[in-house]
């Protein structure tokens, strides 16, 4: 991290440990940082931060039953449901954390996967058929 840097925010995006892809509940960290000695977030602010996340992966979710034309998001494994074990942090990292513990994560309601891939079924002509 550059050490202009004044304030970290890191927002976890959650699946339930019950059934997830990858190997962790945890499918992102939404980053936010600033430079200025002045910037800080309310809890309001990163609740509201956590609200349009959660829709977000609403959104997500309802994209497999609607119909996107060509695009999809193809999961690329299985749903694993035995989380590893949570790594302890260090010491000398451990004192720089301050946990809000007044605002959810966002979190999906199952297992999610980002890979979005454009099938384009469009038949093609081959050059000998174009011949005359």
């Amino acid at each position: 991290m550059a050490p202009q840097v004044k304030f970290v925010l890191a927002i976890p995006i959650l699946q339930p440990s019950r059934e997830y892809a990858g190997p962790s509940p945890v499918s992102g960290v939404l980053y936010i940082d600033s430079r200025s000695d002045q910037f800080w977030l309310s809890d309001v602010e990163v609740r509201e931060i956590c609200r349009v996340l959660n829709k977000v992966l609403k959104g997500l979710a309802d994209g497999a039953v609607h119909s996107f034309e060509r695009l999809r998001n193809v999961p690329l494994t299985e749903p694993r449901t035995n989380p590893d074990a949570p790594l302890n942090l260090r010491d000398d990292v451990l004192f720089a954390l301050e946990m809000l513990t007044s605002v959810e994560p966002p979190s999906s309601q199952g297992a999610f996967q980002f890979n979005f891939d454009v099938s384009d079924l469009t038949p093609v002509a081959s050059w000998s058929s174009n011949r005359k």
